[in-house]
């Protein structure tokens, strides 16, 4: 059994609100609430009157038992997807690459972290060969510039050897360049939009949903859970980097292949 951790803050039957009125949301078990996995509100963060988390001032702590369920589970299956949508500020600037949502004990040491470095955005993976500060070549997601005041959905999904990128319904990135398990990631790692625990990366943004699984999507699902419609999935395709470098890799194969024919040629193995 999976669970999801699950914030729909334009969806209302998952918000709900304890005795203090601080808002809450709901971790999804096979798409069935099992319980709350509330919030903490840090500094000037707030709901705008739309339903959205407006974090330009501001953090949202989840709950320490949502947060060491997603790790646990994500040990177990080596597998993670993370599906968020966010609006951007009216300032690109962002400082540290600043922390959309990161699960972290610090800044130099994550399970997971979406940043925002810019006009870009920045993934980093704790995994068993990218170490504590999860940085990896493709760290930044390619084929993405973001503009201000602008809407994203974006999922990010990972398995060993492979980490897909998908952007408002369409693949921008896929790359067999990350690899490892994930059993390495810190349990206790609190789940945070927003910034990290200690400050120093706040975002300057606002957060309308965020779902995290431990389990790597499909190519289809992915583009259909980040906005594609039905009609628009059979377009999907991967990106030609990610092509280009198995080919790379078939040429450098045939290379060893033609060398290995010609050892066993001079060994008197040739047909």
């Amino acid at each position: 059994m999976k669970s999801y951790l699950v914030f729909s803050l334009l969806v209302t039957f998952a918000v709900t609100a304890n005795a203090n009125d601080c808002p809450s949301f709901v971790t999804l078990l096979d798409r069935s609430p099992v319980c709350q996995a509330n919030i903490v509100l840090k500094r000037n963060a707030k709901f705008t009157p739309c339903g959205q988390l407006d974090l330009s001032c501001g953090a949202a702590v989840i709950s320490a038992q949502a947060s060491r369920k997603v790790a646990e589970q994500s040990k177990c299956s080596n597998e993670f997807t993370m599906d968020v949508i966010f609006t951007t500020g009216s300032d690109l600037k962002q400082k540290g690459p600043a922390r959309i949502v990161t699960s972290s004990t610090g800044t130099g040491a994550r399970n997971f972290s979406l940043a925002q470095d810019g006009e870009y955005l920045d993934f980093r993976l704790r995994t068993a060969r990218t170490g504590g500060n999860g940085l990896h070549k493709r760290s930044r997601i390619a084929g993405l510039k973001l503009e201000p005041d602008h809407t994203y959905h974006v999922v990010v999904s990972y398995r060993s050897g492979m980490l897909a990128t998908y952007v408002n319904g369409a693949l921008v990135q896929k790359t067999w360049k990350l690899s490892g398990r994930l059993s390495n990631w810190i349990a206790d790692a609190p789940i945070i939009a927003g910034d990290e625990m200690d400050g120093g990366r706040n975002w300057n943004g606002s957060l309308q949903y965020l779902a995290i699984a431990p389990k790597c999507v499909s190519h289809g699902e992915g583009c259909a859970v980040s906005g594609a419609e039905p009609d628009q999935l059979d377009a999907c395709e991967i990106d030609p980097r990610a092509l280009d470098s198995l080919r790379e890799q078939a040429e450098s194969l045939r290379a060893k292949l033609s060398q290995l024919e010609k050892e066993f040629s001079e060994l008197g193995f040739g047909g």
